[in-house]
């Protein structure tokens, strides 16, 4: 399909201008595999100086779309489709074991070539289009993914691989071929410890991600940890002693509100500074007097301009932590603002009422 849609613009050369794209566009997206349609179109709505009518047959198509939470940067192609009653694709942490062929897309080289390559999605494990596009296929499938260089070899994990020489500014396709999965267990059928466990783990692989840059990877991460956290019937359920249950759960609640503040940094660095406003907002929720959910909150308002809101949060991290620094500093910085207002406003309104 997409080399007729390709071939459009041939055709509208020899159909007197009308815009054929737009008329197959209009007329494919409605069709099924193997119809015949006729499409009637009047000038108003295909350009070109007389009506025109085209007659399509769709013998077939590939699905190729961006990946999710790649901001469309990693395509895929469907090679082999999965069989029909196949559904289930792998979730974060399943393992997964696939065919991989990589190869320069520029060239066409082979860059590297695993049969029975297993590795953990969500792990880091491999090529991170290989990852993304792990969660979106089917067992049984195969397909060509399309990436740029920091999807691939770019990437600072993998430019000491003795593959990605000369590859880190390369663009790669990838033939892939997802040949067998395990889930990883459910949250829902962990116990208390293997939750704290779970929480732990993508706490820390949030924090590695935070430090590398990758700020939206990262409240994934420590989203994905925050899921894990056991409510009330949770609680109820487990046959651990009252004691061990109330230990599990601050322990929990510790975990939970460390991956809020941080969620608030990474929201801070990419300047959502509501969205670190709302995080921090639920930190203080589960901890009243936790000193980064406050600071966070403060720099978060700072920004926005909103210098009152940010002082009192201020002066409540400053009452938890006296010797912060960091809250000095800002505090400075909110005098300083609170000067240049001042300022502004009596060259602003000092004449007025002379």
């Amino acid at each position: 399909m997409h080399r007729s849609l390709a071939d459009a613009e041939r055709f509208s050369g020899a159909c007197g201008g009308a815009d054929v794209n737009k008329m197959l566009s209009s007329i494919l997206k409605t069709m099924a595999r193997g119809e015949q349609a006729e499409m009637r179109c009047l000038p108003a709505f295909c350009g070109g100086e007389e009506p025109l009518t085209i007659t399509a047959t769709v013998s077939d198509w590939v699905v190729v779309e961006p990946l999710p939470r790649t901001k469309e940067k990693v395509i895929k192609k469907i090679l082999l489709a999965a069989p029909s009653e196949v559904w289930e694709r792998p979730s974060e942490d399943a393992s997964c074991t696939a065919n991989l062929t990589v190869r320069n897309a520029a060239s066409g080289e082979v860059v590297d070539e695993m049969a029975g390559k297993t590795f953990i999605q969500g792990n880091g494990d491999v090529l991170r289009c290989i990852d993304v596009a792990a969660r979106e296929m089917k067992r049984g499938e195969r397909a060509l993914i399309s990436a740029p260089a920091e999807w691939a070899y770019g990437d600072e994990d993998f430019k000491a691989l003795s593959a990605a020489a000369g590859m880190e500014e390369a663009a790669v396709e990838v033939e892939m071929e997802l040949v067998d999965f395990e889930q990883g267990k459910s949250i829902y059928k962990m116990d208390l410890f293997e939750r704290a466990a779970f929480q732990v783990r993508k706490k820390e692989q949030g924090n590695s991600l935070f430090r590398k840059g990758k700020y939206e990877e990262a409240i994934r991460k420590y989203e994905a940890g925050n899921s894990a956290v056991p409510n009330a019937e949770d609680l109820k359920e487990s046959t651990l002693p009252e004691a061990e249950k109330e230990g599990a759960k601050a322990e929990a609640r510790k975990t939970q509100v460390a991956c809020l503040v941080n969620v608030a940094a990474c929201k801070l660095k990419l300047d959502d500074f509501k969205g670190a406003i709302q995080a921090s907002d639920t930190a203080l929720e589960v901890d009243k007097d936790n000193f980064k959910a406050f600071f966070r909150r403060a720099q978060a308002r700072l920004k926005l301009g909103d210098i009152d809101e940010a002082k009192a949060d201020l002066v409540a991290a400053g009452k938890i932590d006296p010797k912060s620094r960091e809250v000095r500093v800002e505090l400075d910085k909110i005098k300083k603002k609170m000067a240049e207002n001042k300022s502004r406003d009596k060259n602003l309104y000092g004449g007025m009422f002379r």
